[in-house]
């Protein structure tokens, strides 16, 4: 039988996201110049550039936030500030394959009503 629905992309499956309980996304690590403009503007969607984990010490995950998505070249120590810093229910996902993974999701996202 035929599926009628629109295949969700591999980095949704791969990570078994529930694109239903998808608020707001912070994506660390990645350059945002490297993403399209429509994503640095959908306020579904933050940003924080910096790979340091000093620069980034006393930053707080902002409200309603449910995804934190990491760039491939982050370091280990900044992960684990990460997931000290994060509240309870907000899904850390990384280790992923670089911008353009992370584009597809973000894609994907965009398109889901929250």
């Amino acid at each position: 039988m035929l599926s009628t629905s629109k295949p969700r992309p591999f980095f949704v499956e791969e990570h078994h996201i529930d694109l239903a309980r998808v608020g707001k996304v912070l994506v660390v690590g990645g350059r945002s110049t490297n993403f399209p403009s429509r994503f640095r503007e959908n306020p579904r969607f933050i940003f924080w550039d910096s790979t340091q984990p000093n620069t980034l010490r006393r930053a707080k995950i902002p409200a309603h936030v449910t995804h934190v998505i990491t760039a491939r070249f982050i370091p280990h120590k900044l992960t684990f500030h990460l997931r000290k810093i994060m509240p309870l229910g907000v899904r850390l996902v990384n280790s992923i394959e670089g911008t353009g993974r992370i584009n597809e999701f973000l894609d994907v996202v965009a398109q889901t009503a929250v």
